[in-house]
């Protein structure tokens, strides 16, 4: 099995009590701009904000380790103490990221500066609104990241 059999596999256990699963990292940047090497798949866990969410990102890892995938690390989210993700290997090897509250990682801005040499008007406003919504939930971390993604706009016009 390959690395885009791991994400099928997640995406569709993610899937399988109502969560949607959201390709994010390498992979989904080779999709759209300049491919770049990745051995894992990043998958984005959307945790809806009327639940207790702490319970809900809980509940997603332990659906994972009951079909067989095994936690190499749990993530917390510092300053609010709280689960952002977890770095899961499936039954076949395939390591994969649950994102559920994560920013700011290493090879963020890469991908960013990667997938904004190639977006169109549309994408920047999806761009905006998710910003919005990350930035309302209180995941932003103190950062002006509708004023970050301004100027990375202003750097590929």
């Amino acid at each position: 099995m390959g690395l885009i059999d791991g994400v099928r596999r997640a995406a569709a256990v993610a899937g399988e009590d109502g969560h949607v699963g959201v390709l994010v990292g390498g992979l989904a940047v080779s999709a759209r701009a300049e491919p770049r090497f990745t051995r894992d798949a990043d998958l984005v866990i959307a945790i809806a904000i009327d639940t207790d969410e702490e319970a809900e990102a809980e509940a997603v890892v332990q659906m994972f380790l009951q079909r067989g995938y095994r936690l190499q690390a749990r993530l917390e989210q510092s300053g609010v103490g709280r689960l952002s993700g977890a770095r899961l290997v499936d039954p076949d090897g395939i390591e994969v990221d649950l994102i559920i509250a994560l920013s700011g990682r290493e090879t963020d801005l890469v991908d960013l500066r990667a997938l904004a040499a190639v977006a169109g008007d549309d994408e920047w406003e999806r761009a905006e609104r998710a910003v919005s919504l990350i930035t309302e939930r209180g995941f932003h971390r103190g950062r002006a990241l509708l004023v970050d993604l301004a100027a990375l706009r202003a750097e590929h016009a």
